[in-house]
């Protein structure tokens, strides 16, 4: 029982993680690329 709780927690937790990181670089190479569309 503690294992399958713990192999949830994990899976949610890396969701949560693989959506946040997404929503990072999307918002890091936009905003990079907007520096580089501004300053050329």
């Amino acid at each position: 029982m503690i294992v399958v709780l713990l192999f949830a927690l994990i899976n949610c937790a890396y969701s949560v993680f693989a959506t946040v990181l997404k929503a990072w670089f999307a918002d890091n190479l936009s905003a990079t690329n907007k520096t580089k569309i501004f300053l050329t």
